[in-house]
């Protein structure tokens, strides 16, 4: 299996330009006081990254139901750290009554990764998303085939929830090919894991970024669900156990 060189933890020696978009989940399971804990962790990682106008970049959006994803900060909103967490702060909770993650995709990929909301074709694209519901998976992986095919990389954070919720964000984060894009963490845990997660994934040397070239699962080991199995190179472990050919753009 390819074995990045960052992990949880590990500090990169310099900083490759990275646009990097927070899709957050706002639905009626996550509460007034677990939105303001996400809130709080957010800020700590605004703080923690080499934000600039050509260095990291960063954008946030909200989600729930079917079409109710908006942006609080474009990529090109603000440069200036207490501006974008200002920002962050005056954001309110809408409490919906669904965790629609296909969605959350098709608007931030199509919509916020665009030249005029701030993208650059030279920088790396992430996505960073947020949740702890449940979701139709066959449609949430579906946009996320697609994300990825737009050159964009997608780090997931489990927050609490369920077994079947986490097996959807570990599959929209290729897991088993790149484990530290993945994270399984709790509200009261949140400020402190996911700045660690976010600087060590996208605060890196170009050495570090994923390529087409670098996505390959050659062999098993013990985080594949079967233990016999192998992929080919091109290839990696989904949630299922099967083989499946990496998406364009890794």
């Amino acid at each position: 299996m390819h074995d990045q060189s960052v992990s949880i933890g590990e500090q990169c020696s310099s900083v490759t330009p990275a646009d990097v978009i927070f899709v957050i989940d706002e639905s009626s399971s996550v509460g007034q006081t677990h939105f303001t804990d996400t809130i709080n962790a957010l800020s700590t990682t605004v703080d923690n990254l080499a934000i600039g106008e050509n260095d990291i970049r960063v954008g946030f959006v909200l989600f729930h139901a079917n079409s109710s994803s908006r942006s609080i900060s474009d990529l090109n909103t603000s440069f200036n750290k207490n501006v974008i967490k200002s920002a962050l702060s005056s954001a309110s909770y809408a409490a919906g009554n669904d965790t629609d993650i296909a969605s959350a995709l098709d608007f931030t990929c199509q919509t916020m990764f665009v030249p005029n909301k701030g993208e650059r074709s030279s920088a790396q694209n992430y996505l960073v998303l947020l949740s702890d519901g449940i979701t139709d998976a066959t449609q949430a992986k579906t946009s996320g085939i697609s994300c990825r095919s737009d050159g964009i990389t997608i780090i997931t954070v489990g927050i609490g929830g369920t077994s079947n919720g986490h097996l959807v964000l570990k599959d929209l984060a290729v897991y088993y090919t790149y484990p530290d894009h993945y994270l399984n963490t709790t509200y009261a845990e949140l400020g402190t894991t996911l700045p660690v997660l976010v600087t060590s994934v996208v605060n890196c040397s170009s050495s570090d970024i994923v390529t087409a070239q670098s996505c390959n699962c050659t062999e098993c080991d013990t985080n594949c669900p079967g233990i016999a199995a192998s992929c080919s190179a091109g290839s990696y472990f989904s949630t299922d156990g099967n083989c499946e050919t990496c998406p364009q753009g890794y």
